[in-house]
């Protein structure tokens, strides 16, 4: 996951200094490995589904049973992987303008809450067929995020954004504060994680 700006900490290098900074890399890693699964659980929750209705309810359903705690690892996490891919675009041999690359994470990020980390896997370092099937799935998410802005009634919010709702219905709180609440729990997990 380096590539996405979340570089891997081993635990014995984590514990190799018993200073402050270990213990935050310990607790970094407890909340990537938390979101990590979260991700898996939910990609597994639509498991047998065919229909895009069908796997999208069962996604916010999911979303739904998360705790605010959960709901603001995953958004982060989520986040911090857009943001890498962000900077992959940048790096690109042909540099895409900026509005074109946020349109493209906010699609990475609804692929990558809608397959899980394989799908962020595939669309940078995978095998040519895994990254040929992402950028298809890329393609569909940015004609998906046309026709919802268009007001086309069959088409979907991004899981994302989903996943903001949901919290602030949890957390009570407006969609304009949310980033900032997602990010002082994420923080106070940070500080106070148990490794």
């Amino acid at each position: 996951m380096t590539r996405f700006g979340m570089e891997e900490t081993t635990g014995s290098q984590a514990r190799s200094a018993n200073g402050p900074l270990s213990q935050l890399a310990l607790r970094t890693e407890k909340i990537k490995r938390e979101a990590l699964l979260l991700m898996y659980q939910m990609v597994d929750s639509t498991a047998g589904l065919k229909r895009k209705h069908s796997i999208r309810t069962r996604q916010i359903e999911f979303l739904e049973t998360l705790s605010p705690m959960e709901l603001a690892t995953l958004g982060c996490f989520v986040k911090a992987l857009g943001l890498g891919y962000s900077e992959h675009m940048k790096l690109q041999p042909k540099p895409m303008i900026e509005g074109h690359i946020r349109e493209r994470m906010c699609v990475f990020e609804d692929k990558v809450l809608r397959y899980g980390p394989f799908f962020a896997w595939a669309t940078v370092a995978g095998t040519q067929r895994s990254r040929r099937w992402a950028r298809i799935a890329m393609l569909e998410g940015l004609n998906d995020m046309e026709a919802f802005e268009r007001g086309q009634s069959m088409a979907y919010a991004s899981l994302q954004s989903v996943v903001w709702n949901v919290f602030c219905k949890k957390a009570e709180c407006d969609l304009a504060d949310s980033w900032n609440i997602i990010q002082d729990i994420v923080e106070e997990q940070l500080v106070s994680h148990k490794a």
